[in-house]
């Protein structure tokens, strides 16, 4: 296993679990666009780990979203649920920072918060019982 390639997986998924955190502090305190789009780079961060551990080094969010599909989902190595979290997210944070006239409610915030959490603890399990962690 290539040591530096670990190590930028592991960091890749320390920013991940810190973009979760952040977002947790902002639903707190009512701030909820900013939860999702924290919420949503905890996801991003988190299959990009995963993608890493892979062999892909990808960073660009839309084509993240349909390699992790692509190459980790349609490979059974992720259950689909998870592709279906992601682009949910995904829609939720280009709604959430890019559309003026939305207006994110505290069911939308926290349930994508949720699913946040479930993700990052779904890549972080791949992970490690892959040996990278």
């Amino acid at each position: 296993m290539d040591f530096e390639l670990r190590d930028r997986v592991k960091r890749t998924l320390k920013k991940s679990h810190s973009a979760l955190n952040e977002a947790r502090i902002l639903y707190s305190q009512d701030l909820l666009p900013g939860t999702i789009s924290r919420a949503y780079s905890s996801i991003f961060h988190s299959a990009a780990a995963v993608l890493m551990s892979e062999d892909f080094d990808i960073f660009k969010p839309s084509a993240l979203v349909s390699f992790f599909n692509r190459e980790i989902v349609k490979r059974d190595l992720i259950e689909p649920d998870y592709y279906k979290m992601f682009v949910n997210a995904h829609e939720c944070y280009q709604a959430a920072e890019f559309d003026a006239y939305i207006d994110i409610n505290p069911k939308t915030a926290g349930y994508i918060l949720e699913i946040a959490q479930r993700f990052v603890e779904r890549m972080e399990r791949y992970l490690m019982e892959n040996g990278w962690l």
